[in-house]
């Protein structure tokens, strides 16, 4: 499979979404999904101060 983006080889593959990303393009594409979604629920405002607290667990060290 080739990344969507720049179709080098990928080396992750997104079923769900019919695409396969390599790693420097997945990063991007993973920072616009976040973005879009922090913007879109309005979740943070600029001013706001974020805690991150992570535990070494699987899902804390993808949040890390």
């Amino acid at each position: 499979m080739r990344c969507r983006r720049c179709k080098k080889k990928a080396c992750i593959n997104i079923p769900r979404h019919n695409a396969g990303f390599c790693r420097d393009c997945f990063f991007t594409y993973f920072h616009g999904q976040v973005r879009q979604a922090i913007d879109g629920l309005k979740l943070l405002d600029r001013e706001d101060n974020v805690l991150v607290a992570v535990s070494g667990g699987k899902d804390s060290l993808v949040l890390w």
